[in-house]
């Protein structure tokens, strides 16, 4: 599953986290699977907002703010790729709830399957029905 961010992935995807065709985060996401990408996600997103008030604090305001309002870029970059995959796999499972739903049939009126075409009768059958009328 390719995901394609609505956001901007340049933000925390400098030059130095491509090496050739594959980024660091497709990398990341390759090594863990799909569940530990997911659990990446999540903990990349909780590291940036749980530290984004301390790790400037010994800079002037201004740039303190600067710093602080990237780190929650960063969180939310990771955050809605987290989103996606969420929205994908909901669905994913509606879709399959859909296609699962079963039809609701009167007493005595179940489709046979070689009337709904879904069943070719054999040859054998047709001719042993035609012999004895």
């Amino acid at each position: 599953m390719t995901i394609k961010p609505r956001y901007n992935i340049d933000l925390i995807n400098p030059e130095h986290y491509k090496q050739g065709s594959v980024e660091c985060i497709d990398y990341i996401r390759d090594r863990l699977g799909y569940e530990g990408y997911k659990a990446y996600l999540l903990g990349s997103h909780y590291k940036y907002t749980y530290r984004f008030t301390y790790k400037h604090k010994h800079l002037e305001p201004l740039e303190k703010i600067t710093q602080e309002e990237a780190d929650i870029k960063k969180s939310m970059f990771y955050l809605c790729r987290f989103h996606e995959i969420q929205r994908l796999e909901k669905e994913t499972l509606e879709q399959n709830r859909l296609n699962r739903e079963e039809v609701a049939y009167d007493e005595g009126s179940y489709p046979n399957d070689v009337e709904k075409g879904f069943v070719q009768a054999p040859c054998d059958v047709e001719q042993k029905d035609a012999d004895n009328e």
